[in-house]
This record gives structure tokens, sequence and C-alpha cells, in this order.
């Protein structure tokens, strides 16, 4: 994920995890937080571990995010400027974000037809 938000940075694509419950509890000596402050201390030892340039969103202790996008782990999601979700995986791969994202890239690059207007001219 690292090269992918290297790669992308200089075209404005930021790239976020929202860290939620730890995947099973104890993974990784990291035990469920029963408090905020806790889960934002694994938040920060998991992006150091990473060494994420990232940003990171912290969910809430009821996991609100992650339960309002389906309440899948380790999911990924792309969402446009407009704030529309236009991909959406069940788990993180980069090797299926990558390829995502070089097709919206390209989609995006690629100059308009220009159609004619249905609205009537008056001159």
């Amino acid at each position: 994920m690292e090269a992918l938000r290297e790669r992308y940075a200089d075209l404005g694509i930021t790239f976020v995890v929202v860290y939620t419950r730890e995947p099973p509890p104890g993974f990784g000596g990291h035990p469920q937080p029963r408090t905020f402050e806790q889960r934002s201390d694994h938040a920060r030892a998991c992006r150091s571990e990473l060494e994420d340039g990232r940003g990171y969103l912290i969910d809430d202790l009821d996991s609100s995010t992650q339960q309002q996008f389906g309440r899948l782990p380790n999911s990924c999601y792309v969402i446009d400027s407009t704030g529309t979700v236009v991909y959406k995986e069940s788990w993180s791969n980069p090797t299926n974000l990558g390829r995502v994202l070089e097709r919206l890239v390209d989609a995006e690059a690629r100059p308009r037809p220009v159609r004619p207007s249905k609205r009537r001219r008056y001159y």
C-alpha cells in the first residue's frame, strides 16, 4: 500500500486507514482496547510497525464507521471527489487496488467527447 500511496500522491489521491477493531483479540500482542485512548495507542503502534505514511482515522469503540461500511475487516474503498464509492473490496489487496486506480486515472486523463447541446440556440 505504501508504494501505491507514493505513486499516486502527486495526483491528489489520499490513502487513509480507518483503524477499527483488532482482527482477533490479542493479534500482534494487542488485546481489544477498552478505551479510545488504548485504541489510539494501538493505531500508533500499527502505523509505526508498518512504517506507514497513510493517514489514520480511529473509529469509535462501537466501530460505527466499520459497521456503516459493511463490517468487513481490512476492506478497501475508493471514494471519488464527489463522495461516491466507486470501488469496494472485502479484503485489501494492493495489486487489485493498483489496477483500479490506474483505470480511474487513465479515464480521467482521456479527453471527454464533446456532445452537441440539446438546448435550442437563438442566434
